[in-house]
C-alpha cells in the first residue's frame, strides 16, 4: 500500500506523481520505500537504481512535483552542436 507523509510537505510526493501518472505500480514504490527506510537515500534514486524508472521518467516526475517545464524528449546528443 502506498504510504501517506506524516505531514503537508507542501509539493505532491514523488512516488505518487509516478503512481497517478501510471509510470510505477504500488507495489513497485512500496517496496522502493522499504529499501529506502532500510538504507536511506532519495527515492526517485532508488527507483532508478532498481530500474523501476529511468532518469528522463524521473526529470519528468521531478519537474510536475516542482511545477517546472520539462522536455517531453531530449534532444540526441550527437545532433547537437
Amino acid at each position: 500500500m502506498v504510504q501517506q507523509a506524516p505531514y503537508d510537505v507542501g509539493v505532491p510526493l514523488l512516488g505518487e506523481i509516478l503512481v497517478q501518472e501510471g509510470k510505477l505500480s504500488p507495489e513497485i514504490l512500496d517496496r522502493a520505500l522499504e529499501k529506502q527506510k532500510e538504507e536511506g537515500g532519495l527515492i526517485g534514486e532508488i527507483l532508478v537504481r532498481m530500474k523501476a524508472i529511468d532518469e528522463d521518467t524521473l526529470a519528468r516526475a521531478l519537474g510536475v512535483q516542482h511545477d517546472i517545464p520539462t522536455l517531453k524528449e531530449l534532444p540526441d546528443p550527437d545532433d547537437v552542436n
